[in-house]
């Protein structure tokens, strides 16, 4: 076990960037020049593989570490790999870094200024900006509302002219997060059970709870290579996330609190696929409502599966496919 260190008595740390790459070498790429570009140094670079079905090359590195995983871990289980060897090497921080994305060349040298300035902060992360219009928002912040059970993102989709507080107390997104040695010798590593959907909640929630600060720095910039316009969510993605989210907020907030999420998700998304129904029919396939209500109603019956069972919650594709709930939802998705 590594022993922490208070960050108010660190003068230079070392931090760690570690990136989880998954069957995107170009985007892969451009990511790891925007952090051999950085203005602060030196950078201790952790390239993870998560069993890419393409060919990464490890030559991308340059002079980092790079591994290449037997199995896909998901996004939990990857980037706890790469978190592990960050700190077993003796990093004060890690920042981890979607492989979709690129940081402004004062990035980290921003993030590390604002974490030394204050004793705990647990978590800190930039602004993330669309890729492709490099001015509007992707995330400038996250809020989990505990009277609606439900997470939102500040400034979606906004262009920035400067209305954000130059360091707020957000949840940070997953897609650009540094962490602090003494906040994972407090709390421990992600939540590597979900497989992919809603661990940078948990984890932020989780180092809150502790005592730490998570903060978000508007000087601090990044740009994350997705469509401005979402498109609808791919089967596996689209279950999974419904049954992380309810495994998330039974783990926080009870299961009276899971009932109560069940029946809000269901009432909206009845209501939006009513609407749709009653005016376009011919959209209906194509309408973001109903995979998501299936989702809802299948994670939901393999949650109580889970708990009839008394199962510890370890999702993966594999294990998913086990499930009653999954396979329906695949079977009617399929349809």
């Amino acid at each position: 076990m590594f022993n922490s260190r208070s960050n108010s008595t660190l003068i230079h740390p070392k931090v760690a960037v570690v990136v989880l790459s998954y069957n995107r070498p170009g985007d892969l790429n451009d990511c790891i020049s925007s952090i051999l570009a950085q203005t602060y140094s030196p950078i201790d670079i952790i390239v993870i593989d998560n069993n890419s079905s393409v060919q990464i090359d490890g030559q991308i590195v340059g002079t980092g570490h790079f591994f290449r995983l037997k199995s896909n871990l998901g996004w939990g289980g990857g980037n706890n790999f790469g978190l592990r060897t960050a700190m077993e090497r003796e990093n004060d921080y890690a920042l981890l870094v979607n492989d979709d994305a690129v940081l402004a060349p004062d990035c980290i040298e921003k993030l590390v200024s604002v974490a030394r300035s204050f004793p705990k902060v647990g978590i800190v992360g930039p602004i993330i900006y669309y890729y492709s219009d490099k001015k509007r928002v992707w995330h400038a912040g996250g809020h989990f509302d505990i009277k609606v059970l439900k997470a939102s993102t500040r400034g979606l989709s906004q262009v920035d002219f400067g209305q954000f507080d130059a360091i707020g107390q957000f949840f940070v997104s997953g897609c650009c997060m540094m962490i602090s040695r003494q906040l994972i010798s407090t709390i421990g590593y992600l939540e590597d059970r979900w497989f992919m959907g809603r661990e940078e909640d948990d984890f932020n929630l989780r180092a809150r709870k502790a005592g730490f600060l998570t903060l978000v720095v508007a000087s601090a910039k990044a740009w994350h290579k997705v469509a401005l316009r979402p498109k609808i969510e791919s089967t596996n993605l689209e279950y999974s996330n419904g049954l992380s989210t309810f495994l998330l907020i039974q783990k926080h907030f009870g299961k009276l609190s899971v009932i109560r999420f069940f029946l809000i998700q269901s009432t909206f998304t009845l209501f939006g696929l009513t609407r749709t129904l009653n005016s376009r029919r011919d959209i209906l396939e194509s309408h973001p409502s109903l995979p998501k209500l299936i989702s809802i109603l299948c994670a939901s019956l393999d949650f109580v599966f889970f708990c009839i069972k008394g199962r510890e919650m370890s999702l993966s594709l594999v294990n998913m496919t086990h499930l009653p709930g999954y396979r329906l939802f695949t079977f009617l998705s399929s349809r």
